[in-house]
């Protein structure tokens, strides 16, 4: 029912202005509700809101609230509908991860799910913990795949002599080299170290081994500017490989990852420490039989957004890991390597030139001193330089003072709200942000149809107006890009290329680039950075905070905050407790023991894959001796009405499979003789 009027929604004579009417939809969402739901199809969508309005919850833009809202008010959906439940379960995992009893129940009445009936529905429950069911089978399956790591053998065979000619062309020193022949002879190795130790060469000439062996090479990344990276480092080293972001690699589409097998020998991921465990399952899940994985980062900087850290865990569990610890920068800017060895060793280093410190600044004057740090370091060339901060509330106020500093009288193009800088009646954000023509973005959403990718930065070319591009799924199963409705379109450079961006997915993919936090500077670099850090940083995380965002400048760093020098170092020095992960605790218990399972041994690893749990094939009998038993014995019991036969046989307990064979025989034999001698006294015989 619909606004009182019987009969199903999608017989509406306008479905368009039907999903535009739903509650806090409204001309700007329902286009991507389209999109999303119906695949550009409004009819579709609407069959699809009818069925469970809970699905809007897919859509970008639309929360769990606002869904819960459009189903009390439209569809009469009550407090104890299981799809309600299921819908605000999954919705407080996503955005929480992983949670305890206590912390599960008190988000749940937050959103006022308070039927005990479907307090699992949804979700995975396993020993306390309240789980995404993919996230448990994604850690599940990384449990598995660690413990059949093979170790790093003690003697490896010597680089030959081709390898070795690579790894003098590139200036690789002892311990480079020593790297390269450990990844070139380990399924998989973690390449780590800090900064400038020169990891990006490693992977070249493993790179470029493996090519001249006639092997094929992959390199990607969660990032985009990370991946943008490893493209250009691939490029300046004559590296005959592509280099994506992962989401790309493995062909992600609307619905998910459509690559099920990658087809390269060796895979390399470049900052691994970003890589949740569903993501890097994803990947480990699709590997070829025999495929090398190296990943590349480095562990001291922030964990993942997402949950888990497997890149830290696979350190720790003991899996075969190079490290690189000597520095490679130039003398000029040893000063940022020995402040970011300060902060994590938790000593302060001596004053460096390339090192600018702001400490104990008064707030009242925290502005004045962006502004001029900013004409000072900053310029209209976006790629030199980059302000760092901590919080999303941070970003969105420097933004908006770096963008009048930098480009104030840019041509204005469009607006989207800022929503950390508060919100006022109707829940309404109080401030906007212009995006002018010349102004720095950056990507903050994969897109695979638009080519972008989360963390790359670029400059806003101005407006045009084209056919926005939309993907279709095919009768057959696949996907096809089409072109869709003439609407404007935000046209952007990122990475020396254009790219037009539809007016209604501005906001989804784009922002403003001046300032950003430290996870979007994950996986870049810049010559001079500012670290705009005002306060003080979360104890559990600030070590790690400071580390990366100082390790993103080359040439010149600047740190700002209304800290006193000692506080400061204080902050910058506090770390979360030294806890093992889920899935170390899962790695600690005893290894399940396998079930013998009579398949070929090619197909053991994709039969752990579908049955989750460790699988060993049965022995083939061809493959004993002639003389020996053809097929497992395993003993038997003898039923009660074939302990006599048994007896005359001359077989007893325990059975093994041929004495069961045996008796099976007699015992068929006297059921047949037992049949015609009934047959002889009815006279037929």
């Amino acid at each position: 029912m619909l606004n009182g009027k019987q009969g199903p929604l999608w017989y509406r004579t306008d479905p368009r202005q039907t999903i535009r009417d739903l509650p806090g939809i409204g001309s700007k969402l329902y286009k991507r509700v389209i999109e999303d739901l119906g695949d550009g199809d409004p009819d579709a969508a609407l069959v699809v809101i009818e069925r469970n309005p809970y699905s809007l919850v897919e859509v970008d833009g639309i929360g769990f609230k606002k869904a819960d809202r459009i189903a009390k008010e439209k569809f009469d959906i009550g407090p104890d509908d299981e799809r309600r439940h299921e819908a605000g379960n999954r919705w407080i995992l996503e955005q929480r991860g992983v949670l305890g009893e206590r912390e599960y129940f008190s988000e749940r009445v937050k959103l006022e799910l308070r039927d005990p009936t479907h307090k699992e529905a949804g979700v995975a429950v396993e020993e306390g913990l309240y789980w995404l069911p993919e996230e448990l089978e994604a850690e599940k399956g990384l449990e598995r795949w660690m413990r059949q790591l093979p170790p790093l053998a003690d003697t490896l065979p010597p680089l030959t002599k081709a390898q070795f000619d690579i790894c003098e062309r590139l200036g690789l020193d002892d311990v480079q080299r020593a790297a390269v022949q450990s990844a070139l002879h380990t399924r998989v190795l973690c390449l780590t170290g800090g900064a400038g130790c020169g990891k990006t060469h490693v992977v070249a000439a493993l790179a470029q081994c493996v090519i001249v062996a006639g092997g094929s090479v992959r390199g990607m990344a969660f990032a985009g500017k990370a991946a943008d990276r490893m493209r250009e480092a691939f490029d300046a080293y004559g590296v005959m490989a592509e280099a994506t972001t992962i989401h790309k690699a493995l062909g992600y589409q609307k619905r998910g990852f459509t690559v099920d097998t990658l087809a390269e020998g060796l895979i390399v991921i470049d900052e691994a420490s970003m890589l949740p465990n569903w993501l890097l399952w994803a990947v480990v899940d699709s590997l070829r039989p025999g495929a090398h994985l190296i990943l590349v980062g480095d562990p001291n900087q922030l964990p993942p957004i997402g949950y888990g850290t497997p890149f830290v865990d696979l350190i720790n569990h003991g899996a075969p890991r190079a490290h690189l610890s000597r520095n490679y920068r130039q003398a000029d800017q040893q000063g940022i390597l020995h402040m970011a060895e300060g902060i994590l060793n938790r000593s302060r280093p001596a004053p460096a030139e390339c090192v600018e410190m702001h400490l104990g600044v008064d707030p009242s004057n925290l502005d004045v001193l962006f502004d001029q740090l900013v004409r000072t370091h900053g310029g209209t060339n976006y790629e030199a330089w980059q302000v760092i901060t901590y919080q999303n509330e941070n970003a969105e106020r420097y933004n908006l003072r770096a963008q009048a500093v930098i480009n104030p009288d840019g041509t204005p193009l469009f607006e989207y709200p800022l929503w950390k800088l508060g919100t006022g009646e109707r829940n309404r954000p109080l401030y906007h942000a212009e995006v002018r023509e010349g102004d720095k973005i950056i990507v903050v959403k994969n897109s695979t149809l638009l080519n972008i990718f989360n963390g790359q930065t670029g400059r806003v070319v101005g407006l045009v107006s084209k056919p926005k591009l939309v993907q279709r799924k095919q009768p057959g199963g696949g996907w096809e890009v089409e072109q869709g409705d003439l609407m404007p379109h935000l046209r952007v450079e990122i990475t020396g290329r254009e790219v037009d961006i539809p007016e209604d997915e501005v906001e989804k993919f784009v922002q403003l680039g001046y300032v950003i936090t430290v996870h979007k500077a994950q996986g870049s670099d810049w010559p001079r950075v500012i670290v705009m850090q005002p306060g003080k940083v979360r104890d559990d995380t600030a070590k790690k905070f400071f580390y990366t965002a100082s390790t993103r400048a080359k040439n010149h760093l600047c740190v700002v905050s209304t800290l006193r020098v000692v506080a400061w170092w204080t902050n910058a020095a506090s770390d979360a407790p030294d806890e093992p992960s889920s899935l170390l605790r899962r790695l600690a218990q005893p290894a399940p023991e396998p079930v013998v399972l009579d398949i070929r041994p090619e197909f053991v690893e994709a039969a752990e894959a579908l049955l989750g749990v460790p699988l060993v094939a049965a022995p083939d009998p061809w493959d004993g001796p002639e003389d020996g038993v053809y097929w497992p014995e395993y003993p038997v019991s003898i039923p009660a009405e074939m302990e006599a036969l048994a007896a005359e046989i001359g077989v007893q307990e325990p059975l093994l499979v041929s004495e069961w064979d045996e008796l099976s025989r007699a015992a068929r034999v006297e059921e047949i003789k037992a049949a015609f001698r009934l047959m002889d006294l009815e006279g037929v015989a």
